[in-house]
């Protein structure tokens, strides 16, 4: 019996000798061309070439092992089922493509109960693109492999990946790329734009973890991972994480509705988050409604143990289970200069930013700043920690909004706590002396809880203390979470807003704040700049808000006083800094009659309190209260009511102003928002608007933002600042954008201005695949161009394309190169469109003889079986040994997915055969590529009953992959049995791959067909291997490639 420890032990030796001698084998020179699949095709030649003799089925694609270059094209609109395991590896420069061609839904692979749909296993230099992959019982897409050394080069990019159920396991995802196996680690990894979801395994998209380990190797780490432009949803654990990697990028991702799992299955999940790496960024990522089971994480950002210099910023975390953002120490590991800025955390349940070691771990520096904090729970958990090494921890210039009271659950003194500003809506707070300020931050919608980055909720109003109050810290960055720019020197705004103080605006003629309620730019229970009085019970602080029902006097919204039972409520603001004098009050309302009271009054001006009632009425009535005589340098102005139950109340547009005055005026639009130019063919324009206001043009303050939905985030080089009335928006994809720029004055009206930017496809880059060809004489290869644009996106509607060759052969008009009777090269390949040039190489060689056996690399079934297609067993003179040949991917191949095998634990003769027929009489060759254990009492690779002797080569006692060879085989009578036999004791082996059996004399060229692969060959033969009739091929399962302990890893 093997023992696990034993196994690895053994695997180890293996591939670290392969590892040294992998240099010395030779690579056999194929030509790099395009390949086609489609499901749909009633052709009856396939040779994969071309779109009219397209493959079928996805055996034929698993049974080829491609070259650097080539693209496998899948047609839109076909559906497979199975996986899609295609061999060979790209190279620097040269990648194999795996995408899709004609129009349509994207190709879909079904993977159903197979371990995955998608797989790729010891190979590099892939590019998987547009497809649609449902199913597989472990994985969607699985990206792998054993062997020591580095898997480099993988992009997947557009993939729709859904739908995936099994029994659930930790060890699973939708999409994984992952190293398995000792001294195997993973080089330059990106994965754009891919769509994952519904499904029972734990990964929505997973980068990284060794699962052959146990637990991450930081010797062998992983290097440059990005995950970009992914949605994950529904997923039974984690939606984006990495491992057990150096320089990881994790940005504009979204991930909501994951952690679904029951108790029991694995570890509890968080949204997005890192483990054991170095230098991660997450950014610009939106994380919400995460769940986990027990109560264990179920957060939204997540910096776990054995991590350093881990950065999270720009994201917008809210409403999920447990917190915002997390820093773990655990397990003996330091985690190590951990920063947490510029992100906007709202109304995650449990707390927003925590702090955490247990189990030995420790925690060597955070830095919590310029966040911005909306909750309505504690906003810091931060126990006293254990600490190691000299980092610093602080948590400075950030805003913290709570209706809790508690907003710092903080123990021990290691943490900085200063130059914040902290605001408790429900009144005091503690640590409220530690805050560097305590005060209503002036939030514009601060309770924003919606879906989407926000663009104005959460930024400053233009009175808000924080700012230009902040400090100024080291190495903060370049921009905030609105993309507006930090200076270095400062001054610093507390929170994530970098918003600048605005010139003293001169007095004002009106001094009611958000006198229309369009602050918010929602409707709204708290308004801003107003307060509520909750009646003499203290129950109705529910019955004001701000809303848009029944219409508004001007804008949006108006103010409301409303409930479906009896209330008591008073909404007010209290103006100072008035000068002595005159005022006038006035308001537009409207009513339902019937309430005990309702009224608009004005008091505490040191004068008898002054009311006036507001009438019943179904049109909007402008209410006065004149005379107001201020003494006192202040004025209470607002709207009282006692109803009953579905009375109610409008008022809009207030206006309080000295008599002497006029009242305020909302500005308006001197020049309307324009963008210059508003068709853009590059990646920038410019944005223009200008205000006019009786208060000044200066004293306005301009904000940019997206309206709806937009192809892809805008940047403003300036906004929400007098100055940003000129601003250039920098987009980053194609479309249609509506931008909206509000323009508010000193005293908080304002007006709005659209415009419409239009950002076409501009041909930027013509690429050519595959890069470089080598292709026989006379042969032929498909070139594929691509019109890329200014966002190196692919051209919506590619141009047309002019091709040509420096010489070699000829090429068409869509690019398929003819080449010649001659070899030679490089050629170039050349192909042009509007202005624009791409290239590819192409080199003409001697056209090789072609292998005449079916199956060579055992790459045809799609999987490892017991019954290998195009092939025959005999099971010895005993008749017992047949399930002692089978394919397997153990010990790794030498091209494609998987390997010819001879191995059983008892005592064993086996022949595995086949016989090409047709053959016309000349000059062959076969070769195999083998290794084995060595020690059998026979085991060679035959040929014979061609109409010659026998011919034989031993196979060799080696680790390694070693190529051997029957030359001269004379065939006289149109036939070659050929084959592998072995007689061997319990444990010896042997494995054979990539056969080849051609013509190299007066037969090259010839045609031949596998006439019988079982039956009645007469193959019988010397030192006791025979054949006899009607042999039976037993098929055992897959217990063969279970006798390891390792087959369902791999």
């Amino acid at each position: 019996m093997f023992h696990a420890s034993a196994i690895r032990i053994r695997i180890r030796i293996r591939w670290s000798i392969i590892a040294l001698l992998v240099s010395a084998i030779a690579v056999r020179p194929e030509a790099a061309t395009a390949y086609y699949l489609d499901a749909a095709s009633a052709n009856t030649v396939q040779d994969g070439r071309s779109p009219s003799t397209a493959w079928t089925r996805l055996a034929q694609v698993n049974a080829r092992t491609f070259a650097p270059g080539d693209v496998i094209a899948l047609k839109r609109g076909t559906v497979y089922a199975g996986t899609l395991q295609p061999g060979g590896s790209g190279a620097a420069g040269s990648p194999i493509t795996l995408t899709a061609y004609g129009s349509g839904a994207r190709p879909r692979i079904d993977g159903g109960p197979q371990m995955a749909a998608v797989r790729l296993f010891n190979q590099q230099h892939w590019h998987v693109e547009s497809l649609e992959v449902i199913g597989g019982s472990q994985y969607g897409v699985y990206i792998s492999g054993d062997q020591p050394g580095a898997l480099t080069h993988f992009r997947v990019t557009d993939l729709v990946v859904h739908d995936a159920y099994s029994t659930p396991r930790w060890d699973s995802g939708l999409v994984v790329i992952i190293p398995f196996g000792a001294g195997v680690h993973l080089h330059d990894v990106i994965v754009d734009g891919v769509t994952a979801y519904n499904s029972n395994l734990w990964f929505g998209i997973h980068v990284g973890f060794n699962f052959w380990s146990g637990d991450p190797v930081p010797e062998l780490r992983n290097s440059d991972v990005i995950v970009r432009n992914c949605t994950v949803h529904d997923v039974y654990g984690d939606a984006i994480t990495v491992a057990d990697t150096n320089r990881a990028l994790i940005e504009r991702n979204v991930g909501y509705r994951c952690g679904l799992a029951p108790a029991g299955i694995s570890y509890t999940p968080n949204m997005m988050w890192s483990w054991s790496s170095d230098s991660v960024t997450l950014q610009f990522n939106e994380a919400y409604e995460m769940s986990s089971f027990g109560g264990g994480d179920g957060g939204a950002f997540d910096v776990d143990w054995g991590s350093t210099n881990t950065l999270i910023q720009y994201n917008y975390a809210h409403d999920n289970q447990r917190f915002g953002a997390v820093v773990y120490g655990l397990q003996g590991k330091p985690t190590i200069n951990s920063v947490i800025r510029y992100n906007v955390f709202s109304h995650n349940r449990d707390t927003e930013i925590m702090l955490y070691t247990a189990d030995g771990g420790t925690i060597d520096g955070v830095q919590i700043y310029g966040n911005t904090i909306s909750t309505d729970r504690t906003v810091l958990w931060a126990p006293d920690i254990a600490r190691s090494g000299s980092g610093a921890f602080r948590f400075s210039n950030n805003i913290v909004r709570s209706s809790s009271s508690t907003l710092l659950n903080v123990s021990g003194s290691y943490l900085r706590i200063d130059s914040n500003l902290g605001w408790s809506t429900s009144g005091s707070a503690n640590w409220q002396s530690a805050w560097g300020m305590y005060s209503d931050p002036k939030l514009v919608d601060p309770t924003y809880q919606s879906v989407g980055m926000p663009t104005t909720a959460f930024t400053l109003m233009n009175d808000s203390p924080a700012i230009a109050a902040g400090v100024v810290l080291p190495n903060m960055g370049a921009r905030d979470f609105f993309g507006n720019a930090v200076p270095a020197a400062g001054p610093i705004t507390i929170g994530a807003h970098q918003a600048t103080a605005s010139p003293p605006p001169p007095p004002p003629s009106s001094l009611v704040r958000n006198p229309g309620f369009e602050d918010d730019g929602a409707g709204v229970q708290a308004i801003s700049g107003w307060s509520t009085w909750a009646g003499s019970a203290g129950t109705d602080a529910d019955a004001d808000y701000s809303e848009s029902y029944g219409g508004a006097h001007g804008g949006t919204f108006h103010g409301t006083h409303w409930r479906n039972s009896a209330y008591e409520v008073y909404t007010y603001q209290v103006v100072t800094g008035l000068t002595n004098g005159t005022y006038t009050l006035s308001a537009w309302v409207k009513g339902s009659g019937g309430q005990t009271y309702g009224w608009m009054e004005a008091k505490d001006f040191g004068g008898t309190k002054l009311t006036a009632n507001i009438p019943a009425t179904s049109t909007w009535t402008q209410l006065t209260i004149g005379g107001v005589q201020v003494t006192n340098g202040q004025c209470v102005i607002g709207f009282y009511s006692r109803a009953g139950a579905g009375q109610w109340i409008y008022f809009d547009d207030i206006q309080f102003a000295s008599s002497s005055g006029s009242v305020n005026a909302a500005p308006t639009i001197a020049i309307a928002a324009a963008a210059t130019p508003a068709l853009v063919t590059g990646t920038s324009t410019m944005l223009s608007v200008l205000g006019a206001d009786d208060g000044g043009e200066a004293a306005l303050v301009y904000t940019w933002s997206v309206v709806g939905a937009a192809p892809a985030p805008l940047t403003f080089s300036q906004n929400g600042t007098n100055a940003a009335k000129s601003a250039t928006v920098t987009v980053a994809k194609a479309g249609s954008y509506v931008v909206s720029v509000t323009v508010r004055d000193a005293q908080g009206a304002t007006i709005t201005s659209t415009v419409t930017i239009s950002v076409t496809q501009t041909l930027t880059t013509v690429t050519v695949t595959p890069a470089t060809v080598r292709v026989g004489t006379s042969a032929t290869s498909q070139f594929i161009a691509s019109g890329r644009d200014q966002f190196t996106d692919a051209m919506s509607a590619q141009p047309a394309f002019a091709w040509q060759v420096s010489g070699g052969g000829t090429i068409s008009t869509s690019g398929l190169f003819t080449a010649g009777s001659s070899a030679g090269g490089p050629f170039t390949v050349t192909v042009s469109a509007g202005g624009r040039n791409g290239s590819a190489s192409v080199t003409v060689i001697a056209s090789a003889p072609a292998n005449i056996l079916v199956n060579p690399g055992f790459e045809a079934d799609g999987a490892p079986v017991q019954a290998i297609s195009a092939w025959g067993t005999w099971g010895g003179n005993t008749g017992v040994d047949s399930d002692a040949d089978y394919t397997e991917s153990f010990g790794g191949t030498h091209g494609g997915s998987w390997h010819g095998t001879h191995w059983k634990p008892t005592a064993y003769e086996v022949y595995t055969w086949q016989v090409p027929t047709g053959l016309a009489s000349g000059t062959y060759t076969l070769s195999a590529w083998v290794k084995g254990s060595g020690g059998q009492q026979y085991a060679w690779l035959e040929a014979k009953d061609y109409g010659g002797a026998k011919r034989t080569v031993d196979i060799p006692g080696t680790s390694a992959w070693t190529l051997i060879s029957i030359p001269g085989i004379q065939v006289t009578n149109g036939q070659c049995v050929i084959g592998f036999y072995s007689r061997a004791s319990a444990g010896q082996w042997i494995h054979f791959d990539d056969l080849s059996f051609a013509a190299t004399g007066a037969g090259a060229g010839a045609a031949a067909s596998l006439a019988e692969t079982t039956g009645s060959a007469a193959a019988g033969g010397d030192r006791g291997c025979g054949l006899g009739g009607g042999i039976a091929l037993v098929l055992i399962g897959l217990a063969a490639s279970r006798r390891r302990g390792r087959a369902s890893a791999v």
